[in-house]
């Protein structure tokens, strides 16, 4: 059940694109995608201060 859960929280986002006027996709995908990027520079730069720890 917890697997199911798990999958439909993974899934469930992008089945709601569909549904979503494209307008507003195109918006706010520019921000999500910046996000992205600079959560993993920070979680990269964590990593490399910490050794990994």
């Amino acid at each position: 059940m917890a697997q199911i859960v798990m999958w439909m929280f993974f899934i469930g986002p992008w089945l709601l694109l569909f549904a979503v006027d494209k307008e507003r996709v195109k918006r706010y995908m520019a921000v999500s995608l910046f996000g992205v990027v600079l959560l993993t520079m920070f979680f990269k730069l964590q990593i490399a201060l910490t050794d990994g720890k």
